[in-house]
């Protein structure tokens, strides 16, 4: 796993504190490659972890949060305003 991450295609990883498994978020060139990362991994060869793959948009909510303060009229809180879908 640290060598997915140097490599940089592991962008995130760990338990779920409910004890009900893990994750791991990768960022790769396509679902050929994440197959190929799961596939490759002792564990899940091994059979002592199960594997579940979803692909998965992360949105910047960031350039929401600032738009939708700019847009706010004086005296109404930002966060009154709905988010833009993409």
């Amino acid at each position: 796993m640290l060598g997915l991450y140097v490599k940089g295609s592991m962008k995130l990883a760990g338990p779920l504190t409910d004890n009900a498994g893990g994750a791991v978020v990768l960022e790769v060139a396509g679902e050929s490659e994440a197959k190929a990362i799961v596939a490759a991994d002792p564990a899940v060869k091994s059979g002592v972890f199960l594997c579940e793959m979803h692909p998965w948009e992360l949105k910047p909510w960031g350039k929401y949060a600032k738009k939708a303060k700019s847009s706010a009229q004086p005296g109404t809180p930002a966060d009154a305003k709905p988010l833009p879908h993409d």
